[in-house]
C-alpha cells in the first residue's frame, strides 16, 4: 500500500467519525483509524520537514505563505526538487496490504470518502447481504 492510501484513507475515517453512523461502521472507521495512525503522522513529520527545509521564513522563522495553501520557496529554483521529494514520500510502500473489514454500505457517503476507505472497507450492498 502507497504512503498516500494510507492518508487519505485515515483523513476520511477523521471526517466520517463527526456523525453518527451504524455500528458496524463506525467500528471499521475506528479499526481504519488505528491502522493509519502512524503512517499519517509519519507523513505529516516528512512534510513538515519538507516545508521546513524549502520554504522561505521571515525574520521570526515563520514559514513564508505565497497563497493560503502554498508556502514560499527560499529558492524558486528548487520547487522541481520539492516536488519530486514529495511525491516520492507519497508515493512510497509503508506496509502489506491492509486488513479489509466488510460492513453495509451506508445509505449515503462522499465519492471521495468511498475511494479513501475502498482498501479497508469493503461495502457490501443489500442484495448481497
Amino acid at each position: 500500500m502507497k504512503l498516500i492510501e494510507a492518508v487519505l484513507a485515515y483523513i476520511a475515517a477523521e471526517e466520517m467519525s463527526g456523525q453518527e453512523l451504524p455500528y458496524d461502521l463506525a467500528l471499521a472507521l475506528v479499526k481504519v483509524k488505528a491502522q493509519t495512525r502512524e503512517d499519517f503522522e509519519f507523513h505529516q513529520k516528512c512534510e513538515r520537514d519538507l516545508i521546513m527545509k524549502y520554504a522561505a521564513a521571515d525574520d521570526n522563522g515563520n514559514i513564508k505563505m505565497a497563497s493560503a495553501v502554498a508556502f514560499e520557496f527560499a529558492d524558486a529554483s528548487l520547487s522541481g526538487e520539492y516536488e519530486s521529494k514529495r511525491l516520492e514520500l507519497i508515493n512510497m510502500y509503508v506496509d502489506d496490504p491492509p486488513k479489509r473489514f466488510g460492513v453495509k454500505a451506508p445509505e449515503s457517503i462522499k465519492p471521495g470518502h468511498l475511494e479513501a476507505l475502498s482498501l479497508f472497507i469493503a461495502f457490501i450492498n443489500k442484495e448481497e447481504l
